[in-house]
């Protein structure tokens, strides 16, 4: 079988931008799918690489249309390779610098012998006025002797806001994911997060249940949660401050006494944690902290404050916080520099020697992003348009040891009876990029909060989903359909 060898030469990775307004000639998805198809005839199948240039414009306007059109095209070149796809992260391709897409001769030959690509993908993207069509032009060069092959016209329009459309999710026949159980919406509970964890160190998790002033912990009985366990209710909050419209809460687990029983941090706006430990006696001891915990990596996490009368974590109050059994150890600030509403709570590749990692996070106009922190710098690594709402969480969903990122889509709808509704997706890497997995159906409510983790003991983690709807909160989990033992 013949196959293609394909070098992407981009940092942002992700598929994200799509109009869904309707299927028209002048739809973004579709001009990008028209172009792959035309250029595929030219692109040669025995074994030669293909590399792509992110797209340019000489309009500063046009620069975030570039980034996603360059990854909408990365990701048709990815299924156009096929398993014989060749990820080049490291690549800065800044170094590759193009007149306006165009490349001269002994450019065109300089970047394939670099690149070791035969072919070599450049575009440009122009628009004369505002309310008028975008145009593109992609390139595609023959590196060995320098020619261009073929150029392929583009023609389309740039919404303000962008969805995701059906064409680029995996079809519903294929069920990638799917609802594994749903319940508890007649325990009148007012659920403002959720987490997993083993509280009292039997070696079974817990789903603990926040709401504005009580936890509530509940276990897996093989058809459902049950909320008798031997683990009593705890009131956090004592004082007698009534409940607002603006009443959030983040919870997040971590055993760092080391005792093999989880403690929980519910954050509490604006700048509050409640650290909750259960004893072996089931007895529970709870402190007050300060600040608010978000997430955690290693022997340190992440604290922010909240904005007054705002759900955003304010940039210059990111701070990092080690903590042990002693309480808190030092405060150093972080250099992360962005208003942001959602977090991850776990802090991925987590090095406690420098407080590095990778934290994903909601900033606070929907965009998702992810960074590499440590003490000294926070490093964008890739940032998408703006379509989230509340909630993100990473791990590994399907046992292939590689992350999914699951997030609400910040598209809610209303049914006729006026009952709010939500959507969540999945987002999974395939070789660097992250592209859509799946997108959940239409769910009647508000979603709250969610995590990615083994919620019923099974050994195999789901997305745990909490929303809130007329009959109270309810709790949904989702697992992959095929999972890797």
């Amino acid at each position: 079988m013949k196959q293609l060898s394909l070098i992407i030469l981009i940092l942002i990775s992700g598929n994200f931008l799509v109009n869904t307004s309707s299927a028209k000639p002048k739809n973004p998805n579709l001009a990008i799918r028209q172009a792959m198809d035309e250029l595929s005839e030219q692109l040669v199948q025995d074994d030669a690489s293909v590399g792509l240039i992110p797209l340019t414009s000489n309009q500063a306007s046009l620069n975030v249309a570039c980034d996603i059109l360059t990854r909408m095209l990365a990701a048709r070149l990815v299924v156009h390779a096929g398993d014989d796809f060749i990820g080049i992260d490291e690549i800065d391709w800044r170094n590759f610098p193009t007149d306006n897409g165009l490349l001269s001769i002994p450019r065109a030959k300089k970047y394939g012998k670099i690149l070791r690509c035969e072919q070599l993908l450049t575009g440009r993207i122009v628009r004369k006025h505002s309310h008028l069509p975008a145009h593109g032009t992609l390139f595609l060069w023959d590196t060995p002797t320098g020619y261009l092959k073929h150029a392929a016209e583009l023609e389309f329009t740039l919404s303000s806001s962008f969805t995701f459309s059906a064409e680029e999710t995996i079809r519903a026949d294929d069920n990638p994911y799917h609802l594994k159980w749903k319940g508890l919406s007649d325990t009148n509970l007012a659920v403002l997060a959720l987490d997993v964890a083993d509280v009292n160190g039997d070696g079974y998790n817990e789903l603990i249940l926040a709401e504005a002033k009580q936890i509530t912990t509940l276990r897996w009985n093989g058809a459902g949660f049950d909320t008798r366990t031997n683990l009593v209710d705890i009131q956090y909050q004592e004082d007698e401050s009534p409940i607002t419209d603006r009443e959030r809460r983040t919870m997040l687990s971590a055993d760092q006494d080391q005792n093999d029983r989880d403690e929980l941090y519910v954050g509490s706006p604006p700048d509050t944690t409640w650290q909750v430990e259960w004893m072996e006696d089931s007895r529970a001891l709870v402190s007050k902290h300060s600040p608010m915990l978000v997430a955690h990596g290693a022997d340190f996490f992440l604290a922010a404050k909240v904005a007054a009368n705002s759900s955003n974590y304010t940039a210059d109050s990111t701070v990092f916080l080690v903590r042990n059994m002693k309480g808190a150890q030092g405060t150093q600030p972080s250099a992360l520099r962005v208003n942001y509403h959602s977090v991850a709570p776990r802090i991925l590749n987590a090095n406690a020697a420098d407080r590095s990692g990778e934290i994903v996070l909601i900033d606070s106009d929907g965009n998702l992003r992810a960074y590499y922190i440590d003490t000294r710098v926070a490093r964008l690594l890739w940032k998408t348009p703006p379509l989230f709402g509340e909630g993100v969480a990473v791990g590994d969903l399907d046992g292939d040891a590689a992350f999914e990122i699951a997030t609400s889509v910040n598209s809610p709808a209303e049914v006729g009876s006026g009952e709010p509704q939500d959507q969540f997706v999945i987002l999974k890497s395939r070789q660097g990029l992250y592209t859509i997995a799946w997108k959940s159906p239409l769910i009647d409510g508000k979603i709250v909060d969610l995590k990615i983790d083994d919620a019923d003991n099974d050994d195999r983690n789901e997305v745990i989903l909490c929303l809130r709807n007329r009959n109270g909160s309810q709790i949904r989990l989702y697992a992959a359909t095929d999972y890797l033992d």
